[in-house]
């Protein structure tokens, strides 16, 4: 009796072990290519910042910081990647500050900006100051 009730229970039950086992390695092979994508990040958002495309560098870094924080917290390899995260971060505030202090001064220069545009520019310009400023006090400390 006990051996037909094994048999005929061990094929549903080997089917329903092989889907979980399947499912964990998906879940395996889904973080080991986040891993691997995590840690390319620098190398992209370095071209992106070199391309000038400072929207699309902000954006993978605020993804990536996302993703160490979530789905990727306590994983040992990554554990830099979120100082230089912050390394990358500072250079595009300086970025966005010496773009915004070229565009303030060309309009300057040729007279097109009224008193609005004026303020906006220069309160754009400090806060990417500030932000920079933040981000090497933090760094500093870290160090």
């Amino acid at each position: 009796m006990t051996s037909i009730g094994k048999h005929v229970t061990s094929g549903p039950l080997a089917a329903i072990n092989h889907k979980i086992k399947a499912q964990k390695l998906t879940k395996t092979l889904k973080i080991v290519r986040d891993i691997e994508t995590v840690q390319q990040s620098p190398s992209t958002i370095r071209l992106l910042l070199e391309t000038y495309d400072f929207e699309a560098a902000n954006h993978y870094i605020r993804t990536v910081r996302s993703a160490l924080q979530t789905e990727l917290k306590g994983i040992v390899c990554l554990r830099h990647l979120s100082g230089e995260m912050d390394i990358l971060e500072k250079q595009l505030n300086e970025m966005l500050v010496d773009e915004a202090k070229n565009i303030f001064e060309m309009l300057l220069t040729n007279g097109d900006m009224n008193s609005n545009q004026f303020k906006n520019i220069q309160n754009s310009i400090v806060q990417a100051n500030r932000t920079a400023d933040t981000i090497q006090v933090a760094w500093t400390r870290l160090d």
